[in-house]
């Protein structure tokens, strides 16, 4: 039938019409529609351009530790029981509604660039994913994320994160394997005893201070009061006499 669309566009693969007459045609040609378009009939007005915009998977893996690790460690001569590792792989689609757009914008004109496109675009989504990822964990959210990636597998908050900030994707999925989880109940019970330890030796530090500054205080009013009595005795020598004189007559009438 002339001026049907869909009779050039295989099952699987979406059609993108460009005419002379009405440019780009913002509505893709896709199987279960039946588009019937007047401007098909005219001759060398149109040209559709087919597109099969199969689904791309980038792998995850990333790492970490709890707050204070090194130090906890350090402290308890505990290793290793801190920390996490996460492998997984988050896959997704090309939204086919977004190809007229993407084509235009990124002057995609056959497969092969499409699929260039697509080769970019997976790089960019695994570099942010990963930068979310991380934030997620420095936010001080490991125990929550870590318990339910353990428990479900899936990871629903970052698959619907990737799909609001890539709008031409669609289909989004991020599953995780935890691969080695962390001691929280240790973590917690080490950090209290660390902070504990910092306390008490806090308090023992200022009392200490508070020794040697009373100390260094009576040593000064001890050092001061010679050095008046030093001044006043080179000021006034006979009192040296009177002081000899006072010294002898109290050991006589002892």
């Amino acid at each position: 039938m002339r001026g049907w669309a869909q009779r050039t566009v295989p099952l699987g693969s979406y059609g993108v019409i460009r005419s002379k007459t009405h440019g780009l045609r913002e509505r893709i040609i896709r199987e279960g529609n039946f588009d019937w378009i007047w401007y098909l009939l005219i001759p060398g007005n149109t040209t559709i351009t087919v597109f099969k915009p199969a689904s791309r998977e980038f792998p995850i893996e990333f790492s970490g530790t709890l707050p204070q690790t090194e130090t906890l460690n350090a402290f308890t001569g505990i290793q290793n029981e801190f920390s996490w590792e996460v492998s997984g792989a988050c896959k997704f689609s090309l939204n086919p509604e977004a190809l007229p757009g993407l084509i235009e914008k990124n002057a995609i004109s056959n497969q092969e660039e499409l699929d260039s496109y697509l080769g970019r675009l997976t790089a960019d989504l695994s570099a942010w994913t990963q930068q979310r990822l991380n934030a997620y964990f420095a936010e001080g959210q490991a125990e929550r994320f870590l318990m339910k990636l353990y428990a479900e597998g899936g990871f629903d908050i970052l698959s619907s994160e990737i799909q609001i900030t890539y709008t031409q994707v669609c289909d989004v999925d991020c599953r995780f394997t935890v691969k080695k989880m962390p001691d929280f109940a240790l973590w917690e019970t080490v950090r209290v005893l660390y902070t504990a330890y910092l306390e008490r030796q806090r308090t023992v530090l200022q009392d200490a201070a508070v020794t040697q500054a009373e100390r260094k205080l009576t040593s000064q009013f001890r050092f001061d009061e010679l050095t008046r009595y030093g001044e006043l005795l080179t000021k006034y020598p006979v009192l040296l006499e009177y002081l000899e004189i006072e010294q002898r007559e109290s050991k006589e009438n002892q």
